[in-house]
């Protein structure tokens, strides 16, 4: 199961808002050739939505939530800015492209 932080949940949130995304639409998490990638999306019936505040943060679809399997979409603090992480179960840290 992926899940989303709290610091993480809203920091997405605040980055929607701010690109005047509606409270129904979310970031849909991809597996792609070279990696995960974020996009804007509306959820469907065979999404994991994860909601924050009423809206929508994080779409996975059922397929690329179990390849991926325990999850933890973070803030990571970085020298020049914080970025999004996704911890999987191992403690091992990838970045996803925002």
């Amino acid at each position: 199961m992926i899940q989303v932080s709290e610091i993480a949940s809203m920091a997405i949130l605040e980055t929607l808002q701010a690109s005047g995304v509606g409270p129904d639409k979310g970031l849909r998490l991809n597996q792609e050739a070279k990696g995960l990638s974020l996009h804007v999306d509306t959820p469907n019936n065979n999404d994991n939505v994860i909601w924050h505040n009423k809206s929508v943060v994080l779409v996975v679809d059922r397929d690329t939530e179990k390849m991926i399997g325990d999850a933890l979409v973070d803030i990571e603090e970085g020298p020049e800015e914080a970025r999004l992480v996704l911890r999987r179960n191992t403690g091992k840290s990838l970045e996803s492209n925002v």
